[in-house]
């Protein structure tokens, strides 16, 4: 009994310093919780043993006197003593549920918790936050990896550009099928895109490039709706997949897009598969975000075009969160051997950040919600640097480039915002 109960100890206290991220007053379902949120951080041996442990410790809780007598060798804490039967009632119908299903419960339970936790302070990339909520690092303070450093500037990028820059992104994305896996590459595509369009780095995995169709000619009309209603534009079968323009034309990717772009006079527009579940604004809730690639550089969208590609190896997600955690050590070993990065702790959540703190530069916040995936304030005011100033008109240089937002949806969250609390407008638009 003695070794299930030292692993109650040690999840009760993972438990605690969770809540103390969280900035709430831990709960008997937490344990439960907690055994869910640690298979995402330790291996299925390890969550096994400790679901078993659990249950075995959890059962063999007694009621005394209107409270719970926990076997010797716990520490019940006073969330665990006080506890009300029915909680206990409770934890045990969790607990009892089959080991795969508990482990499923992490990804929501990790989405509603990194978005809490961003909004207390503790602003770090997916991964970091994963360790950090699970207990697997030991690290019980805020830690404002992102906040705390100068956001990315195009000179950066540019120096690993450089140091990335005898890996084909092409290649490597190819080599993903095969046992000889060349990261550099993908890497390299990956801190360039979300650099340009500030997707999370598992968002890069499902977009789709749109362009407009190249087999009808193009009124006035339908560029205009492409650009004041991307959404309604793709649902009016106006745009096509840059692959199926690519069929026709034999062209590269990249050259496909920028000749429909000029055929059309009308932009390309990037799908975005969201990867919220969540949202703080139901009403906002949409299985995609649009952004529309207006005056975009080729350079931008040569890279964007092949990232689309990502989408068509059918890449599992744990085979994508292995990829994500080779990508960001080989990340900070380029950085490492660039003195100009030398001041900067880097994770592809670092690309998003500042992309974040650009657009709220040149945009005003609602619009920028819209390009980052976020609609609320709280959670935008988090990416980015605070308090960052709009910078006046300038001429547009390459790296001064930003897709612009989906005006429908940009203005859905405006009218949210603004309106008193308890009402907002009608369900997002449905791609």
């Amino acid at each position: 009994m003695e070794q299930y109960v030292n692993a109650l100890n040690r999840i009760a206290d993972c438990v605690e310093k969770r809540a103390a991220i969280l900035k709430r007053v831990p709960v008997l379902a937490d344990l439960a919780e907690q055994t869910s949120i640690r298979s995402k951080a330790l291996s299925k041996s390890t969550i096994n043993l400790e679901i078993a442990a659990i249950r075995k410790v959890v059962a063999a809780v007694e009621i005394e006197d209107g409270l719970l007598a926990w076997p010797e060798g716990t520490h019940p804490r006073d969330w665990m003593a006080d506890a009300p039967a029915e909680d206990l009632d409770g934890l045990r119908v969790s607990l009892d549920r089959p080991y795969r299903t508990i482990m499923d419960d992490a990804g929501k339970l990790l989405e509603r918790d990194m978005e809490v936790a961003r909004r207390n302070g503790f602003d770090l990339g997916e991964e970091e936050m994963i360790e950090l909520l699970s207990g697997k690092r030991g690290n019980n303070g805020p830690r404002h990896d992102q906040k705390a450093q100068r956001h990315l500037t195009w000179r950066d990028l540019m120096a690993l550009e450089i140091e990335l820059s005898d890996h084909d992104p092409l290649d490597s994305l190819t080599s993903l099928k095969s046992g000889k896996t060349r990261l550099e590459g993908t890497l390299r595509l990956f801190i360039n895109v979300t650099w340009f369009t500030g997707m999370r780095p598992v968002e890069v995995w499902a977009c789709c490039l749109m362009v407009p169709r190249t087999d009808i000619p193009f009124t006035q009309e339908m560029r205009d709706m492409i650009v004041a209603d991307p959404a309604r534009a793709i649902g009016e079968d106006l745009m096509m997949t840059v692959e199926q323009a690519a069929t026709h034309t034999g062209d590269s990717l990249g050259m496909t897009a920028r000749n429909a772009m000029i055929r059309a006079g009308a932009p390309c527009v990037l799908m975005i598969t969201s990867a919220k579940t969540r949202n703080a604004n139901p009403e906002l809730k949409s299985p995609y975000r649009l952004q529309i690639l207006k005056d975009i550089p080729l350079r931008q969208l040569n890279l964007i075009a092949l990232a689309t590609q990502g989408r068509r190896l059918r890449l599992t997600d744990k085979r994508k969160d292995s990829i994500r955690a080779s990508m960001t050590k080989l990340l900070k070993a380029a950085a490492r051997r660039e003195p100009l990065l030398a001041d900067l702790n880097l994770n592809l959540y670092a690309f998003r950040h500042s992309f974040a703190t650009r657009a709220k530069r040149a945009m005003d916040s609602h619009e920028a919600a819209a390009l980052t995936g976020h609609t609320s304030e709280a959670t935008l005011h988090v990416y980015g640097e605070r308090n960052v100033r709009k910078g006046g008109k300038t001429k547009m240089r390459n790296e001064d480039w930003l897709p612009s937002p989906d005006p429908v949806f940009a203005a859905m969250i405006k009218e949210i915002w603004e309106r008193p609390s308890g009402t907002g407008p009608a369900a997002a638009p449905k791609m």
